[in-house]
């Protein structure tokens, strides 16, 4: 039976090569071992659309596995800025009666129940990602991977720490 898998992201955190590295590695494993063959991507944040270029990539060697944009919003804007050459379907979950600013979130959870695996990039303990990583613990069918950049963790800290003793000093 084919599996299918999703990529998480936080919005503004760009992954070193050494994570995209790791996430392209558990990728293959994951078609040549494990079956998987759909992709869900939605094209928010530079970590899912490297990873969507990534799939749209590995077609030329497994021309079975695709690619489809989960998208949050169904309007002529959303389907007038996705990069159509990227996927193979989109779709639009039952986001109905939702508001606006919890959409993503509610997008995310719809994902994290149709999938079977979760390749993560997660800088922050804040924010919808990480409530959307919260929520796929709870799953207990869910693999998942969680890949970290402790060297940007440890940047941002720094310059937070800057950040806090600049205030002090004014």
């Amino acid at each position: 039976m084919s599996k299918k898998c999703t990529f998480m992201g936080n919005t503004d955190a760009t992954p070193s090569a050494e994570i995209l590295n790791k996430a392209q590695t558990i990728v293959v494993d994951l078609i040549e071992k494990h079956n998987v063959t759909t992709f869900y991507c939605d094209g928010y944040g530079t970590f899912n659309f490297m990873m969507a270029q990534y799939i749209n990539e590995l077609k030329k060697i497994y021309p079975n596995i695709k690619s489809i944009y989960i998208a949050t919003y169904f309007n002529k804007y959303t389907l007038s800025n996705i990069n159509k050459t990227l996927y193979d379907d989109i779709i639009f979950p039952e986001l109905l009666h939702t508001q606006y600013t919890y959409t993503a979130l509610k997008r995310n959870k719809w994902i994290i129940k149709n999938v079977d695996y979760l390749i993560a990039f997660i800088q922050y303990t804040f924010g919808g990602t990480y409530k959307s990583w919260q929520y796929a613990n709870s799953k207990k069918n869910l693999t998942k991977y969680l890949l970290q950049d402790n060297t940007k963790k440890d940047e941002l800290l720094n310059e937070l720490k800057k950040a806090l003793q600049n205030r002090k000093l004014k």
